[in-house]
Formats: C-alpha cells, sequence, structure tokens
C-alpha cells in the first residue's frame, strides 16, 4: 500500500513535467520552422500562415472529438461554446493586431510592450480568482516582465497607433490563456470543455478573422510573388506551410495540455524560460550585437 502511494505520488509529480517538456518542445519546433519558413524560404505571409495553422488546428479539434469519443455536449452547451467563441476572438485578434503593429514599430519595441504580457495573465487570474493575490507572486511576474523589457531593449521608434495595437494584443494574449484554463478547469461542472472540443471552437473561430486579414494585408503581395508564378515552387510553398501547420496543431495540443495541469501563470513561465533558451543558442550561433541592458 505505501509503495502503490509512492508510485502514484512519483506518477502526479511527473505528469506536469511531461505536459512542460512537451511544450518546450513542440513550441520551439514551431518556432525555429516559422523563421526557416518566413526568414530562410522567404514565405513572408505571417498572417495567411497563421490562418491556416487556425484551420488545421480546428481540424484536429474536431477528429478528437470525433475519434476519442469526447461528449458532444460539451461542444455545443452554450456557456462552453460562448467561452470557445471568446478564447478564439482573443487568440485571432491578438495575432491581428501583432502583425499590424510591425507597420509601424521595430520589433524591439514591439518585444518591449509584448513582455507585459505575464503582468496582464496575473491581473486577468486576479480578477477572476483562479489565482490568489500575493506578493511573491506579484513580485516574480513583474520581475519577468522587467527582465523580457530589458532583454528587448533597443530602438524603440514611438507610433501611437502601433502603440496601442500592440499593447491590446498584449492584453488579449493574457486575457485568452486565462479563459482557456477557466475552461478546461472551471468552477461550474457544467461550463467544462474538454481540450480537443475547444480546440476546435476557438480555432474554427480565429480562422475566418486571421483569413480575411491576411487577405486584406498579404494577398496581393502573395499574388505579384514568386510563389504564384513558379508551378515548382509554389508546390514547395505549400508543402512547406502545410508542414507548418502540423507543428502548429502539435503546439496547441502541447499548450492546452499544460494549461489542464498546471495553469496560466505556469504556461507563461515556461514562454519566458523558453525566450530565455532560443535567445542564447541566436547568441552562440548568430553573435548579434547585445548592449549591457540586453544581457541584464
Amino acid at each position: 500500500m505505501y509503495r502503490s502511494g509512492w508510485r502514484k505520488s512519483i506518477r502526479l509529480q511527473l505528469t506536469p513535467l511531461a505536459s512542460i517538456a512537451y511544450f518546450f518542445a513542440s513550441s520551439s519546433s514551431l518556432l525555429v520552422y516559422n523563421k526557416w519558413l518566413w526568414v530562410s524560404f522567404g514565405f513572408k505571409y505571417p498572417v495567411l500562415t497563421t490562418a491556416m495553422h487556425m484551420l488545421v488546428s480546428g481540424i484536429a479539434g474536431a477528429a478528437g472529438v470525433l475519434l476519442f469519443g469526447e461528449p458532444a455536449g460539451t461542444c455545443i452547451s452554450r456557456p462552453a461554446a460562448l467561452r470557445g467563441v471568446a478564447i478564439g476572438l482573443a487568440i485571432a485578434i491578438d495575432l491581428c493586431l501583432t502583425n499590424m503593429s510591425y507597420i509601424w514599430l521595430t520589433l524591439p519595441f514591439i518585444e518591449m510592450i509584448k513582455s507585459a504580457t505575464p503582468l496582464w495573465t496575473l491581473l486577468f487570474s486576479f480578477a477572476t480568482r483562479i489565482e490568489q493575490p500575493s506578493l511573491l507572486l506579484v513580485c516574480a511576474v513583474l520581475l519577468m516582465t522587467v527582465g523580457l523589457c530589458l532583454s528587448a531593449y533597443g530602438e524603440a521608434n514611438f507610433n501611437p497607433s502601433g502603440f496601442f495595437m500592440c499593447l491590446g494584443a498584449s492584453m488579449l494574449a493574457g486575457c485568452s490563456l486565462v479563459l482557456t484554463q477557466m475552461a478546461l478547469k472551471p468552477v461550474d461542472p457544467s461550463k467544462e470543455m474538454t481540450g480537443a472540443a475547444l480546440l476546435a471552437v476557438s480555432r474554427f473561430t480565429a480562422f475566418p478573422l486571421c483569413l480575411a486579414a491576411g487577405l486584406v494585408l498579404e494577398y496581393r503581395s502573395l499574388l505579384a510573388s514568386k510563389f504564384t508564378h513558379d508551378a515548382a515552387l509554389g508546390l514547395q510553398s505549400g508543402v512547406a506551410v502545410g508542414g507548418g501547420t502540423l507543428l502548429a496543431a502539435n503546439f496547441n495540443v502541447s499548450e492546452l495540455m499544460l494549461l489542464k495541469r498546471t495553469s496560466a501563470l505556469t504556461l507563461i513561465v515556461c514562454q519566458v524560460c523558453k525566450v530565455m533558451a532560443v535567445s542564447a543558442v541566436s547568441v552562440l550561433f548568430f553573435h548579434p550585437r547585445l548592449s549591457t541592458l540586453n544581457v541584464l
């Protein structure tokens, strides 16, 4: 009996660690792949690519509902469905505002503004009472936010439109994480959604908005590009984008698993650690110029 309890305790501790490792692997692979697709391969259409990611992730969620016998009621329950739609809208608007802000702001300044996401996540967690306020928690999140801001310090060309777009995107990113945690682990069991159902509803909601933004921002450029005039290159780009959609679906699954087993704040901490790890690797291999504030 003692041995059985010990094994159960070990299993309970390893499950979150496995989810964190899965999240690290899936998010890092998607980040590297997107960088290759948009920079090395030259397919510089992130909004349209993101729309395809949303579509395939939604299909993966719907397949999970059908294949693994998820209760159909979780998809059509009004409170659960509305929460899933709200998450999808937050994700889509976040992505669209972030990509539109690139028109007016430099990348370092965007990263400085987006580094406030942990702070917004903390505030929304307190507001919805899924986390209890504590001085230690507040200090930890503020330290992360300041650290990320310093790491992205660089040329800051201020533009009011771009600034408020990026700030709104940062708020929505925190809001969507908290809403996702509430959907997966609600106080009222009748409002609970399974991971597959939530993935389907939220990503199918985000897809048309991302597609519309992509058509407005990138469609003309895509039509005039080499990818539509060279059949072989067009086929290669289709395969490349398709591979990215599978990685995106895998990442979305890992994100939901981590939120289900931990919390939105834990996911934010994992994202910060991932950014630090990727930055360290970039310094080793690409030798970018860093200021003293960046290093701190």
